[in-house]
């Protein structure tokens, strides 16, 4: 379901009775009221951070009422809200603000989305499918942040890794190939990248660029794999840049480094494998090619 079928989802229930207007109407006052009484007590008791404890009790609200009388938005709605708060205390805690303070507030937000979905999925057997992108999102930045030196390879990596999952659970759950193209491109970017650029000393920087486009037409490569397996359709073009990228790559990845071509004939057997098992894979059964 998408943000604005949740949105019309909501209004229908409102006027079909299935959700009385008293009673969100109450959940919404009660969670401001829960939201406002926190707030004040944690003043009062000069407890810091009292935003964030408020945020806490003002999401658990909307999470307990959804689920009560059946509503998704609040459900989800109310998990965001209590990840917001619970990053908001670990981004303000003892200490100046930091990187790894800001990966664990994106952290928390990642696992807000994905919690706040499978909460939806659990309780209403809906899936949130967009959902999968904020979470890759702020789960690559928490990542970079926390366990990396924060390099350019390593957000590039983390990201293209992430946000290309997306799209392929995206692409494989709703049945289009189009989500499933920017998944494989993606994915083959953050690998190129890493094993490019990221990975031991570089020997030539030519080679390195022949590293990521090899991986590129690798992404290319693989979209009538993934279409085939989750769409049930077999579109034959990519292998024509997924061809002609690979070739360029090659002579760069030799061209920079001579020493590299003993290094691809000795494992042309294991790439002549892979190539007889995506033919068994795609080909064999007769799926309608595109």
């Amino acid at each position: 379901m998408s943000i604005l079928g949740m949105i019309n989802d909501f209004r229908n229930h409102v006027r079909s009775g299935i959700i009385r207007r008293p009673v969100w109407e109450k959940i919404n006052g009660a969670a401001f009221i829960v939201l406002g009484l926190l707030a004040l007590i944690a003043q009062l008791l000069h407890i810091p951070y009292f935003w964030g404890i408020a945020f806490v009790g003002m999401g658990l609200v909307f999470t307990l009422g959804g689920w009560r009388f059946s509503f998704p938005v609040y459900v989800y709605l109310g998990n965001l809200i209590m990840a917001l708060g619970i990053g908001m205390l670990l981004l303000l805690s003892s200490g100046a603000i930091t990187f790894e303070k800001l990966g664990n507030l994106f952290g928390v937000i990642s696992s807000g989305f994905f919690i706040a979905s499978l909460a939806v999925y659990l309780r209403f057997k809906r899936f949130f499918w967009w959902s999968l992108f904020p979470t890759a999102v702020f789960g690559g930045l928490s990542v970079v942040f926390v366990f990396t030196s924060s390099r350019w390879v390593d957000f590039v990596f983390w990201m293209g890794i992430l946000l290309g999952v997306a799209f392929l659970l995206s692409g494989g759950y709703l049945k289009l190939v189009g989500l499933v193209i920017p998944g494989c491109l993606l994915s083959a970017i953050g690998l190129g990248v890493h094993f490019g650029f990221g990975v031991g000393e570089s020997t030539s920087i030519i080679s390195d660029v022949g590293v990521l486009l090899l991986w590129f037409a690798a992404g290319w490569g693989a979209i009538p794999l993934f279409a085939r397996w989750w769409c049930d359709y077999l579109p034959l073009w990519p292998m024509i840049p997924a061809g002609v990228i690979g070739i360029v790559g090659l002579g760069l990845f030799i061209g920079g480094n001579p020493d590299n071509a003993a290094f691809f004939i000795g494992n042309t057997s294991a790439v002549l494998f892979i190539a007889i098992g995506l033919y068994l894979i795609l080909l064999r059964r007769g799926m309608h090619s595109g």
